[in-house]
């Protein structure tokens, strides 16, 4: 209990306990969680957990705009409100960067124009291509290593009966 009304407690810390938010089931009804960083239209809903009851969607705010949707399906979206996939991101270079945490270094997927890229953050890095084990790589120097990770050449091709197939 905080007599002072600083902290929100429900419950009494043993059992399931939880909050429940009813709002209309209309179309413009929902339900929302609001934080603010002051009074007035604008302040008062920088942030915000929003539930559409018509539509069943969830939507997420930042900076008093939405950023993130997760829809009825399943489909979240970040940078849409309309995401056709189960996860869709949308901006002027949308990107997934991965980072290994043990040297800081990353890897990222990008997509601009309709072309997908593929980013290191070094010159030093490989891109390597794996099945059940590594089966090609291209080296950060642009040689393509097709069964082999030690190249020697621009294209360097290591199989049992290798042979390059050209038909029409």
């Amino acid at each position: 209990y905080d007599a002072a009304a600083n902290t929100l407690i429900v419950g009494t810390g043993s059992g399931d306990e939880g909050i429940t938010i009813l709002s209309g089931q209309n179309v413009g009804n929902y339900g929302s969680i609001f934080f603010a960083d002051g009074n007035g239209a604008i302040n008062s809903k920088r942030g915000q957990l929003r539930y559409e009851q018509n539509n069943e969607v969830m939507s997420f705010y930042t900076a008093g705009a939405e950023k993130v949707r997760i829809t009825a399906s399943g489909n979240f979206g970040i940078g849409t409100n309309d995401p056709q996939t189960l996860l869709h991101l949308s901006s002027s270079n949308p990107l997934i960067r991965l980072t290994d945490t043990d040297n800081n270094a990353y890897s990222a997927i990008g997509g601009e124009s309709g072309h997908l890229y593929l980013y290191t953050n070094s010159t030093g890095r490989d891109f390597i291509f794996r099945g059940t084990g590594e089966v090609a790589r291209i080296t950060c120097d642009g040689t393509l290593g097709i069964g082999t990770h030690t190249q020697t050449s621009a294209l360097h091709i290591v199989i049992s009966t290798p042979e390059i197939r050209f038909t029409n």
